[in-house]
């Protein structure tokens, strides 16, 4: 089960994940032989099923992150056979070696063996590769695609993330929410910069991708992957991904993902670093007829809802892909019936799902809500979203408050999806403007 939430500064937290687990415990060699598969392979795939899980945790998650690991091992885990079900993982950690020494970026199959013990075979590894990057996850699912075909493939993306954020947006922001009187105002100088992953003090959260490049390199650190790379790294259709990780939970990131993905389980806030359930995971995904990535969200929600204070910070939504495009029309014309309306909305008086300065995820319904659509629009962008989010959950109807010690908020409104709000910060109007959302309804011209 899900260890205890500790409320970590970030200084203490760097420290102690040096000290837990790491990958040499799960087996893992420095120098792995990469296993071959078996030259006879059965053309008979029906019902296979693939979970990939990608664990990006060269960074301050690197325990959390592998602690996951365990827990998916815990579980119901498949059988060693080329010819069932699998579970993969592609891992690259700090754990034991810091920042400062490249590690490489692991695939892995685990599988219970024929005495009933879970293994964890190195299938292969690419040395010095970055698993916040695109070409790196692109590389890895191509590996498992081309060695291991299978009928359905479902994805855990487990990290950092900032949703449909660039690279380094995050925590370039100059201003903090005072979370009262004059809502926003400009960071001391002194702060600016001061302060690594994340920006503010608190739980772990996991807030596409991170790895903390501190090794002699020309790339920039921390290295993160934009949304638009990794939609387009992946390279075979997928029916699910769920993202263990923060902020991912936007309307930008669904319509990006529409034509990659069948169902996209995340979350519009952050998430704590104890994450999704994974000693429930294998069961809900190879059990069934299909995957049920319901009850693995269910499971979450579950783990969630009863504990008090930091520890009772859930957010989770399904969104159903074959309805984004039905969404993005909807609101296309909204946008263009109340340009001046939405252009005048107090931002701070719509539903928020950030914490201090990371003011770009809103609620999207209450967004036109508080616009002053008619009530006849309001029932479209109602069916609408009844259609494309599928399932949603929030722990603050039985809490005080979403982190209600370190800056938190209150949901009094939840459709499922967030989205960015103009506030004339041209950085951000300026690279929202590209994305495939932006493009689609016209929020930023």
């Amino acid at each position: 089960m899900k260890r205890v939430l500790y409320i970590f500064l970030l200084a203490s937290a760097l420290t102690a994940l040096f000290s837990s687990c790491g990958k040499d415990d799960f087996g893992i060699p420095d120098d792995p032989t990469p296993r071959t598969r078996p030259e006879e392979r059965s053309d008979e795939n029906i019902g296979r099923d693939a979970l990939i899980l990608y664990s990006a945790g060269f960074n301050n998650l690197a325990s959390s992150l592998d602690q996951d690991i365990q827990e998916l091992a815990s579980g119901y885990v498949p059988t060693d056979s080329f010819y069932e079900d699998g579970i993969f993982i592609i891992s690259r950690s700090s754990q034991k070696k810091g920042y400062s020494v490249s590690v490489p970026t692991y695939i892995i199959r685990m599988y219970t063996d024929m005495d009933g013990k879970v293994q964890l075979d190195t299938l292969h590894a690419l040395p010095d590769a970055i698993a916040a990057s695109s070409l790196t996850m692109n590389t890895a699912l191509n590996y498992i695609k081309d060695n291991f075909g299978a009928d359905r493939y479902g994805m855990i993306f487990s990290s950092h993330a900032s949703g449909w954020l660039p690279p380094g947006y995050f925590t370039s922001s100059t201003f903090i929410d005072l979370g009262s009187g004059p809502r926003m105002a400009p960071m001391a100088a002194s702060q600016a910069g001061q302060y690594s992953w994340p920006v503010f003090p608190g739980p772990l959260t996991k807030s596409i991708g991170q790895d903390e490049v501190k090794y002699p390199t020309t790339l920039p650190k921390p290295f993160e992957m934009p949304l638009e790379q990794f939609t387009e790294a992946i390279p075979m259709h997928m029916d699910y991904i769920i993202f263990d990780a923060c902020l991912m939970g936007g309307v930008e990131v669904a319509y990006s993902l529409k034509d990659k993905v069948d169902l996209i389980a995340f979350s519009p806030a952050e998430i704590l670093s104890t994450g999704f359930d994974y000693t429930k995971l294998g069961e809900r995904v190879f059990k069934g007829d299909s995957p049920d990535i319901k009850g693995a969200c269910q499971d979450y929600f579950d783990y969630y809802k009863d504990k008090s204070g930091d520890e009772g910070s859930a957010t989770v939504s399904i969104a159903i892909s074959s309805h984004m495009q039905e969404l993005a029309d909807v609101c296309k014309k909204l946008i263009e019936a109340h340009a001046s309306d939405l252009e005048h909305v107090d931002p701070f008086k719509v539903q928020r799902y950030y914490r201090h300065n990371s003011h770009w995820f809103f609620d999207l319904e209450d967004y036109f809500l508080k616009a002053g659509i008619s009530s006849s629009e309001a029932d479209v962008l109602h069916n609408a979203l009844s259609k494309a989010v599928i399932t949603s959950y929030e722990t603050t109807w039985h809490t005080d408050s979403f982190m209600p010690t370190y800056g938190g908020f209150r949901i009094n409104h939840y459709s499922g999806l967030s989205t960015f709000i103009p506030m004339g910060e041209a950085k951000y109007t300026n690279a929202y403007r590209d994305t495939k959302w932006n493009k689609a309804v016209g929020l930023v011209k």
